[in-house]
Formats: C-alpha cells, structure tokens, sequence
C-alpha cells in the first residue's frame, strides 16, 4: 500500500525539521544557484547553466522561482544578443548567510558527535538491557553450543 509521502518545506524560510535549514534554499538547484551567485556581483546565465549542468527552461524556471522569493535580480541586456545576469539581492545574500551559518552549526554539531563517539572509553558502546545493565557478550560463531555464565557461548563439546 502506497502511503502519501510528507511534503517538504519549499515555502521561502520554512525550515527544515530539527536543522532550521530554509527548505526553500535547500533544493539542490536553487542551493547551487545560490553557491554560484554568492562570491560575485553579476553572474552571467550561460555561466550558470553550465555549471550547473542544467537545460536553459530548468535554470529559468528556479531563478524565477528565487526572484519571486526576493532572493535574486535578473537583469536582460537588449544590446547584446539574449545576455541575462543574475545576482543575489540584499534579501537573497542575508538569507543565504543564514543558511550556511545553520549548516555549518549542523556539521559542527555533527563532527562533536562524532569526535565524543570516537573518544568513548573502551566497552561504551556495548548494549544494555532494559534495567540500563550492559548486556553479556554474545558470540554466535559458537550455534549449538550452551551459553556459559558470562553469557558467551561455549563449543558444543
């Protein structure tokens, strides 16, 4: 049985559960874009699109979808030939540096986990029981044998 899938947060600033990521800035297209845009004043969209790797409907389609959001201006140059630029506004680079400061906060977060993890004493990881007492060792290599007071089963001879 097929069950409806939760939508996901794509509404400008809603965030994403328990990271307080924007979920609007996290599609990978508009994530991308927004990468691109950040260390320059005008980007061109040719420049984009290849980067990116994208078709020029599909590239079109996410930065109408940002210039409605308030996150970027798209300009059209008429003197040359179908030359369009994009930047980030004011609005569009305040909202990115929030992003990146959230997921640099998640990955500082989540390389402490990993470095207490890795400093856990010998044996921390061990399972427990329901009372919180750690469970005995169990060595199932041993099938057929009789587990011994320790817990640790013992050859079947």
């Amino acid at each position: 049985m097929n069950r409806p899938r939760p939508a996901t947060p794509t509404a400008p600033g809603a965030p994403l559960p328990a990271a307080g990521l924007d979920g609007f800035l996290h599609t990978p297209a508009r994530l991308n874009i927004c990468a691109l845009l950040a260390p320059a004043e005008w980007v061109l969209f040719s420049f984009l699109r290849d980067s990116i790797g994208t078709s020029d409907s599909a590239l079109s389609k996410q930065l109408t979808t940002l210039e409605q959001a308030g996150f970027v201006e798209i300009r059209k140059d008429h003197n040359v030939r179908r030359q369009t630029s994009v930047r980030l506004t004011d609005n569009g680079r305040a909202r990115f540096d929030a992003y990146l400061a959230s997921l640099e906060d998640l990955v500082a977060r989540a390389r402490g986990a990993a470095d207490s993890a890795r400093q856990r004493p010998a044996g921390a990881d061990r399972l427990v029981d329901d009372s919180g007492h750690p469970s005995p060792t169990v060595d199932r290599s041993f099938e057929g044998g009789q587990p011994t007071r320790d817990g640790v089963f013992s050859s079947p001879n």
